[in-house]
């Protein structure tokens, strides 16, 4: 595992730890990732613009590769390649939610406006971390 992976994971096991999941996969009715999915901004910038311009939100850059990491209250968080990455310019929103019967499960999008294959492997970067963090709660 790469710091850079290692070091995020920590940011979001650290930002999330008060969750423990239910299970070990999400329900069935849950979007796990939906990369196609809309995050709510047309680009990577007009997201990364509103998001440090709201309040309540934290804002933290990860040392030493650069990713820009925002908080938003309600257990929501925006991970920003960094220009060195190759899925440059990129943003994944994560966010917990709980379905009705109770069970906890990360709802995954993306917007990545690089070529396809970086944006794919960040994809499947996300996807481990988020198996990793279920495997250590």
């Amino acid at each position: 595992m790469t710091a850079r992976i290692r070091t995020y994971l920590a940011l979001f096991l650290a930002t999330f730890a008060q969750f423990a999941f239910a299970q070990s996969e999400p329900p069935a009715s849950a979007p796990v990732t939906s990369p196609a999915a809309g995050i709510g901004y047309s680009t990577v910038q007009d997201a990364l613009v509103a998001l440090k311009a709201t309040p309540g939100v934290q804002v933290d850059i990860t040392k030493p590769d650069g990713w820009v990491i925002v908080n938003e209250p309600g257990n929501i968080q925006w991970s920003f390649t960094p220009s060195t990455h190759a899925a440059y310019p990129a943003v994944v929103r994560r966010a917990i939610k709980i379905n009705s019967g109770g069970e906890v499960y990360i709802e995954m999008s993306a917007l990545c406006q690089a070529e396809k294959a970086p944006c794919d492997k960040l994809i499947e970067d996300f996807k481990g971390l988020n198996e990793q963090m279920r495997n250590s709660i």
